[in-house]
């Protein structure tokens, strides 16, 4: 009885989920635990290797916006992300 699978669509309709999502679950648990699968790989920051030039722009009193054209310049490859709710310029 150990070859038998369990039935994906009954398992669905009980935790109201796709038979699909359940088989997924199913096939990942016989390679690896649930918390080894659910862990999701993070990418690395873009910032971080500006963090130190930003402090110290920021100690000076520069602008976000300065300090912004100024690592760009240095090799920044990231964007600024402007809340919806910011004054206007």
């Amino acid at each position: 009885m150990t070859g038998i699978k369990p039935n994906f669509a009954d398992i669905a309709r009980r935790y109201n989920c796709d038979y699909r999502t359940v088989k997924r679950y199913y096939d990942l648990g016989k390679e690896k635990t649930l918390e080894e699968a659910s862990k999701r790989r993070v990418p690395p920051s873009l910032i971080e290797n500006y963090k130190s030039i930003i402090e110290d722009k920021l100690k000076l009193g520069c602008s976000v916006r300065s300090i912004y054209y100024f690592i760009q310049l240095k090799g920044y490859q990231g964007y600024i992300v402007r809340p919806s709710n910011a004054m206007p310029d």
